[in-house]
């Protein structure tokens, strides 16, 4: 649903309605982060913990370079609201099809 509100963000032409999408991004990103916090802590190994946290960090920090340098690269070929807008979706995509994993939804 994150995914989606900010590809509503990026295409939407009515500011009160981004703004909406901003705060329902911002209630489901806090919603996400203590669920993901909450089972990193309670599913990994202490003695793996940092490990996985630096690994976490590092996807998630550490490539963002990468995808601007990629978002960089396509600026000549779309505007700034369908590199968003398509980044977005391209993301609820890989998340559905991350999601059907079987080994996935076995994680309580």
């Amino acid at each position: 649903m994150n995914s989606l509100c900010l590809a509503g963000v990026a295409f939407v032409p009515w500011f009160a309605a981004a703004a909406g999408l901003s705060v329902v991004r911002g209630f489901l990103i806090g919603f996400g982060v203590a669920l993901w916090e909450t089972m990193m802590m309670e599913l990994v190994p202490d003695r793996l913990l940092s490990r996985v946290v630096s690994l976490d960090y590092f996807g998630s920090y550490g490539l963002m370079p990468v995808g601007l340098a990629l978002s960089a690269g396509a600026s000549g070929f779309a505007g700034p609201a369908e590199l968003i807008g398509g980044g977005a979706i391209l993301s609820a995509l890989l998340f559905l099809a991350a999601v059907r994993l079987p080994w996935l939804r076995a994680v309580d």
